[in-house]
């Protein structure tokens, strides 16, 4: 990428995307802008699953090998454009805006943030009180094999499915030459 800065037209939207050859992934080499094409390429996929549910971003500003946190607030800064759902939650006296990302514009201008993992809430609105979906991560540490995780998987499935539950399985892809886990979290790849 030559561009350090470009501003993409998205719907109704223009985001600013920068710094698009900051490396995110050193040992493959991706860098932000990947990330960022990577993301605008998958958003008609991703986008309806996220569809009226708060996400928590995990925030990585120097990539994955950098320091991160989590972001569970829109922050004041975002776009106006950006949907919001408010939020009364037990540990605060305010309600809080949670993102919603149901725009390429919305995901890109968090992705652009620094954000690269989008952790679902399972409920969505209009009744955040209310899940409808249930979330079993499994991480198997470094220690742990394919083969024991995929042991657990199918011992989850078959324990959900005695209780009558559906079950689906999701996973993370991982950069070639990186360890898929490390320092006690995933690290998905922009391919």
């Amino acid at each position: 990428m030559n561009a350090s800065s470009e501003t993409w037209q998205l719907g109704n939207q223009s985001v600013q995307v920068t710094h698009l050859e900051k490396v995110y992934w050193p040992q493959a080499g991706f860098t932000k802008g990947e990330v960022l094409h990577y993301d605008r390429q998958i958003a008609p996929v991703a986008l309806p699953y996220l569809k009226d549910r708060p996400v928590t971003l995990r925030v990585y500003p120097q990539g994955i090998e950098g320091a991160s946190y989590y972001l569970r607030d829109c922050p004041e800064d975002a776009p106006d454009w950006l949907r919001r759902a408010s939020y009364q939650p037990k540990t605060v006296s305010h309600p809080v805006p949670l993102p919603l990302l149901d725009t390429t514009a919305g995901l890109l201008w968090f992705a652009n943030q620094g954000a690269i993992e989008f952790h679902l809430w399972g409920s969505h609105l209009p009744d955040l009180t209310q899940p409808d979906l249930a979330i079993f991560d499994l991480d198997p540490g470094e220690t742990a094999s394919s083969d024991t995780l995929r042991e657990a998987a199918l011992r989850l499935h078959d324990a959900l499915e005695q209780e009558g539950v559906r079950g689906y399985p999701k996973t993370s892809a991982f950069a070639p030459g990186t360890k898929p886990w490390g320092s006690g979290s995933r690290r998905a790849t922009p391919t």
